[in-house]
This record gives C-alpha cells, sequence and structure tokens, in this order.
C-alpha cells in the first residue's frame, strides 16, 4: 500500500515497529514517571475494572495530582490484566506493586473507588502498608473516598423506585419515537401544536452524574436538608420517596461528609462558613459533627506545616476565632 501511494516509501518490518512503539512507550512512561516525581505534593488515586468480551479482567489505575504549575492533572499508570481471583488480597497486592513501580506509594493522598464490598476491603488493608512509616495524613483517616456520584446515583435511584412504572413508560415512550424519523416528525408535529418548547427533543436519560469534589458539598448538603423536609411533607408519595433516599443518604454521609467538608473549605468561594452554614441546618449550632470538622482541619494544618518548618518547633496555629476567619 505505501510503495503504491509511494514508491520511494522505505519499508518497515512489523519487529522494528515493535521496537520503536516499544521504544515510545518507555520514553513516555519515563516522562510521566518524572513528572509524578518532582510534583511538589501528594497524589490522588482512582482505579476501575474492566472484563473484556473473552471476559479476561482488566485494572485501570490512573493518579490525579497538582503540578508544579499549580494544573490540575491526570495520567493513566497502569491498564493491565488482572488474574483472577478479584479479592481484596490480590487487589493489594497489584495495587501497592504498581505503586512501588511508579515510586508512588509515599506519595499517596486519596484513594477513590465506587461503592464495591471488595474495594472497601482493598483499602482495610492497603493502609497499613501505604502507612508503615506514617506516610499518610492523619494515619489514614483521610485516605478513602468512596465515589460521590455513584453514591448519589445510588440515592437517587431508591427515591425514583417508588415512581419507577411513571419513568419506564416515559422511557418507553423516548425510545419509541426515536426508533424511526416519521414518529420524531409526528411527535414535533404535536408539540408545536401545543405551542410547547421542542428545543430539547426527545432525550433518554444518563444513570451517572459527574460532579467536582468542591461542587458536591454544597449541592449534597442542600439534598440533605430538603430530605428532611420532605419527610414532613403532607404529600405521601413525597414522603415515601424522601424517607427511602434518606436511609441510604445517612449511610453514606457519616463516612464522606467530614472529607467533602475538608474539600469545600479550600474552595476560596466557600471556606468554613458555608460548612458552618450546613452543619448548623442539620445538626444545629455547636454540634460535635462540626467541631470534628476544625478537629480535623487543624491536624492537617500541623502536619503540612512542619516539614517546612525552618527550626526544630512546629509552627502553631493561631486562636481558633482568628484561625476560623482564614479559613
Amino acid at each position: 500500500m505505501h510503495r503504491y501511494l509511494r514508491s520511494d516509501a522505505p519499508l518497515i518490518s512489523r519487529n522494528i515497529a515493535k521496537a520503536d512503539l516499544i521504544k515510545m512507550h518507555m520514553l513516555e512512561k519515563q516522562k510521566v514517571k518524572s513528572l509524578l516525581n518532582i510534583c511538589p505534593k501528594r497524589i490522588s488515586l482512582t482505579y476501575d475494572f474492566w472484563t473484556s468480551l473473552t471476559t479476561d479482567g482488566y485494572i485501570c489505575l490512573t493518579a490525579h495530582f497538582i503540578d508544579k504549575n499549580w494544573v490540575l492533572s491526570k495520567r493513566l499508570l497502569s491498564f493491565s490484566f488482572m488474574p483472577p481471583s478479584h479479592n481484596g488480597a490480590s487487589l493489594v497486592e497489584k495495587i501497592y506493586s504498581l505503586l512501588e513501580k511508579w515510586e508512588i506509594d509515599k506519595k499517596v493522598f486519596f484513594i477513590t473507588l465506587d461503592n464495591a464490598s471488595v474495594n472497601d476491603l482493598c483499602v482495610v488493608n492497603l493502609k497499613p502498608k501505604l502507612n508503615l512509616k506514617k506516610d499518610l495524613h492523619c494515619e489514614g483517616e483521610l485516605s478513602h473516598m468512596r465515589c460521590c456520584a455513584h453514591i448519589l446515583n445510588l440515592i437517587v435511584q431508591d427515591g425514583l423506585k417508588e415512581i419507577i412504572y411513571a419513568i419506564q413508560k416515559i422511557r418507553e415512550s423516548v425510545k419509541y419515537f426515536r426508533r424511526s424519523q416519521m414518529r420524531k416528525q409526528s411527535f414535533l408535529q404535536a408539540v408545536n401544536q401545543m405551542s410547547l418548547d421542542s428545543k430539547k427533543g426527545l432525550r433518554q436519560d444518563v444513570p451517572t452524574k459527574c460532579p467536582t469534589a468542591t461542587l458536591y458539598f454544597p449541592v449534597v448538603a442542600l439534598i440533605y436538608v430538603s430530605l428532611k423536609q420532605e419527610l414532613m411533607s403532607k404529600d405521601g408519595y413525597r414522603r415515601l420517596m424522601a424517607s427511602q433516599m434518606i436511609s441510604k443518604f445517612e449511610n453514606y454521609w457519616s463516612e464522606f461528609s467530614l472529607v467533602l467538608a475538608i474539600v469545600v473549605v479550600l474552595d476560596a468561594r466557600y471556606k468554613l462558613r458555608l460548612v458552618k452554614y450546613y452543619y448548623t441546618k442539620i445538626y444545629g449550632a455547636e454540634s460535635q459533627e462540626y467541631e470534628n470538622v476544625t478537629k480535623t482541619l487543624t491536624k492537617l494544618f500541623m502536619e503540612y506545616s512542619a516539614p517546612t518548618s525552618s527550626s526544630s518547633t512546629v509552627v502553631q496555629p493561631q486562636e481558633d476565632s482568628d484561625w476560623e476567619k482564614d479559613f
């Protein structure tokens, strides 16, 4: 084919092409490794599983970090074969070997995973290995983060179960009209006759959501407040939906609210006053939950300030009132 397009084109054998590809791969891999090594701060991780058509399992490990230019970056570290069985012990061995290979086993901050029980077991066993030399912040208390989008999706799905029959009818109706162009035209004609807005068209719903971490806390805290209000609704359907959602919501809120509260404090648009506002609405004034946020923030401040202190004494935070103003 090359010679047909250009008679003087040099032909390359498959072995040379393979060697060139491997050489390019190793070069790019070394660039990523250098980038991770010079990364001034911690590196967060996500991983997921993928099953091929031949039922072979693969694991995908991604690193998320702020580079030296303060740009949020991510790099795919591994997309490799994962032999059975996919239990907690084998996951720990695989993940830890990849972290050692990339020389970032002492720089791990967060590990964000979906809600599978095997992932919980993996993190429980991985924490001691990563914290052998006290390399995790707060002794690993904040190192595990459940996927917020997955949790929010599960909560919403629980609430929608009460009206699932109506939702299924809407979905089937959308599918029916989208199957042919003539049906779409008939639908649009009916919309125009009713003088309705037809710009959005017929759209099928998507089961997942992807909010960013700093936006998640204010949104999900507002959802919590709204669910508590709906429990007092006069509408029976709304009360039932709220009760279904809030039971699962509270199971996860106790685990991930602390981490998300700390993340939102570091957002200049919100800071600590937003956390205090919502915690007051949810738990009341002077709540223990809010005190836990401030204590954890203080602990993180002490850990971050200690290595940068030029003297042998650790930098002490300000008085509580002044310290809270800064946040």
